[in-house]
């Protein structure tokens, strides 16, 4: 069976390998798989991953297409689990989730040793869009205006060209 590609920032990459060195995890194999997951991952700067990728403390619609339901959590460290709408990415689910892009489905084995299929159906919120594409964002918006005034000021002060040294 082919594999599911998945991306993981570095940030995460570095939290989620820090955490699985420091939980004693018994022989959880879905841990294993986390494990797994993430060291055959792509791993990226936090600036350069897409907005369709779920990363940690994502907040993500998705559907266990075995069993037809969909639901919306945030992908959150232990630590924060256990708050409404939130699952831990030591979970069976949370394991399965990260890295995912909208699209992508991913197979898992359950606790109970059923097999699952889910399927990232849409990302409502990630922190990096937060923190860096709407930097960026935000430039180009500063950009335009900057253009935009640049033409009133050749429009204003045709003679003299008053841009011309800044352009």
């Amino acid at each position: 069976m082919k594999q599911t590609p998945i991306t993981v920032t570095r940030a995460d990459f570095e939290h989620l390998k820090e955490l699985l060195d420091k939980t004693d995890t018994g022989n959880l194999p879905y841990i294993d798989a986390l494990l797994t997951e993430i060291e055959r991952a792509d791993v990226v700067e936090s600036a350069e991953v897409a907005k369709t990728v779920v990363t940690m403390n994502s907040t993500v619609v998705f559907v266990n297409e075995t069993v037809g339901s969909e639901h919306k959590l945030k992908l959150v460290y232990p630590a924060d689990a256990g708050q409404s709408n939130t699952i831990s990415v030591l979970a069976p689910i949370g394991c399965a989730l990260i890295g995912l892009s909208v699209g992508q489905s991913i197979e898992r084995e359950m606790p109970n040793g059923r097999q699952m299929c889910f399927r990232v159906k849409e990302v409502l919120d990630q922190p990096e869009v937060r923190l860096w594409h709407s930097d960026e964002e935000k430039r180009t918006r500063v950009k335009i205006k900057s253009e935009a005034l640049d033409e009133r000021l050749d429009e204003t002060f045709p003679a003299s060209d008053a841009t011309a040294l800044y352009r």
